[in-house]
């Protein structure tokens, strides 16, 4: 059996590793997550995973408060990938996907429900996540999304000036 979300605070703070950073016309980024999720467990488990691996983790308990922190342009502009649950109260992931995909379509978003992959493309299929992950899932499931994400991102961000033609 694989365990879910492995590292615990006491390891966690035992554990150092450089933040992944890519260069950017001569500068270092360290990149944000957004982690949209009502169970606070999971939001903290995946901010210390996070953490590990180097990227900057912000938190938010539903829709509304990840709509409102993304309101603030100075958290906004850092944030590289969105990992979003899709069953939430209030306003449920399919909605936030949207209204993302809308007003930051630059920004890959990766759902982590314990929905089914009907239920999954049911409910967001059409609507450009770039992937998903089925929970529970282990950590190292979690960063390599996160990885392919921040990777999509900085491609979406370079543009197709920066790649020669084929």
């Amino acid at each position: 059996m694989t365990r879910t979300f492995e590292v615990t605070p006491d390891k966690a703070s035992r554990m150092q590793a450089a933040p992944p950073l890519s260069a950017q016309k001569g500068t270092m980024v360290q990149h944000s997550i957004l982690v949209i999720d009502d169970d606070a467990e999971i939001r903290n488990a995946l901010q210390l995973v996070l953490k590990k691996a180097g990227y900057h983790p912000l938190l938010a308990e539903g829709g509304k408060a990840a709509i409102a922190l993304m309101k603030q342009d100075e958290q906004a502009a850092g944030i590289a990938a969105i990992l979003c649950d899709l069953e939430m109260p209030g306003m449920d992931g399919a909605t936030v996907i949207a209204h993302f995909h809308r007003h930051h379509p630059m920004i890959p978003i990766v759902v982590l429900s314990g929905a089914t992959p009907t239920q999954f493309l049911d409910a967001v299929g059409q609507q450009g996540v770039g992937d998903w992950i089925r929970k529970p899932a282990t950590n190292e499931a979690v960063l390599e999304k996160v990885r392919g994400a921040v990777h999509l991102f900085e491609l979406r961000k370079a543009g197709p000036k920066d790649h020669p033609a084929t």
